[in-house]
C-alpha cells in the first residue's frame, strides 16, 4: 500500500462512506454490552463490576454481524469454556505466566476434544488468557461467576442480535460489494 492509496482510504469523504453501514452494528453492540453488564448485575454473581458480560456481548455480536446464529452460539460457548478453565486453574494453581501456558492447553485441547470449529477453539483460549492476565491474585478464588457472566453476555447479544436491529440481507449483500467494489477501486488505481 502506498502512501497515496492510503491517504485515499483516510479521506473524510471514503471513511464516511465506510463507517455509514456500520454505525447500526456499532450501536447494536454497545447496547448489547451495556445490557449485558446490567443484566449480570442483577443475578446474584459475586461480582459487583461483570465486565466479562460486556466482554461477551462485545464478542459475540462483533465477529458475527455477518454469519449470526451458529457463530454467536460458538463464540459463547467458547468464552464460557475459557473463563470455566481459567477459573478452575486459578483455583487450583493460581495465576502467573506458566499457568497462561496451561490454561491455553486446557481449554484448546477441550474445545478441540468438544469437537469445536477452529472459532470456538480460539475463544476458549483467549477468554481464559484474558482472565488469567487480567483478574489480581486475591480474586481467585472458585466462584464460577465470571463464566456465568459469559453466558449472559452471549445471550444478551444473540437477544439483541436477533431483536433490536436484526441484519438486513440486502444491506449485507450491498455491503459486501461495496468492499469488494472498493478494494477493486484501489488495486486499479495502484495499477
Amino acid at each position: 500500500m502506498t502512501l497515496r492509496s492510503l491517504s485515499a482510504r483516510l479521506a473524510p469523504s471514503e471513511a464516511g462512506r465506510r463507517l455509514r453501514p456500520r454505525l447500526l452494528p456499532i450501536a447494536q453492540t454497545a447496547l448489547a454490552a451495556v445490557l449485558a453488564y446490567y443484566v449480570a448485575r442483577i443475578v446474584p454473581l459475586d461480582d459487583p463490576r461483570p465486565t466479562f458480560a460486556s466482554i461477551a456481548a462485545v464478542i459475540c455480536l462483533g465477529a458475527t454481524y455477518h454469519q449470526r446464529g451458529r457463530r454467536a452460539v460458538e463464540l459463547t460457548a467458547g468464552v464460557v469454556l475459557g473463563l470455566a478453565t481459567a477459573d478452575v486453574l486459578l483455583y487450583l494453581i493460581g495465576p502467573g505466566p506458566l499457568q497462561i501456558a496451561v490454561m491455553i492447553v486446557l481449554a484448546m485441547t477441550v474445545a478441540v476434544v468438544l469437537r469445536g470449529s477452529e472459532l470456538f477453539v480460539n475463544e476458549a483460549a483467549i477468554s481464559g488468557l484474558i482472565l488469567v492476565s487480567l483478574v489480581p491474585a486475591e480474586q481467585t478464588g472458585l466462584t464460577l461467576t465470571r463464566p456465568v457472566e459469559g453466558l449472559i453476555g452471549g445471550l444478551t447479544a444473540l437477544l439483541i442480535g436477533a431483536v433490536v436491529f436484526p441484519p438486513n440481507p440486502k444491506m449485507l449483500v450491498h455491503r459486501a460489494a461495496t468492499r469488494v467494489l472498493t478494494d477493486l477501486r484501489f488495486a486499479l488505481g495502484e495499477v
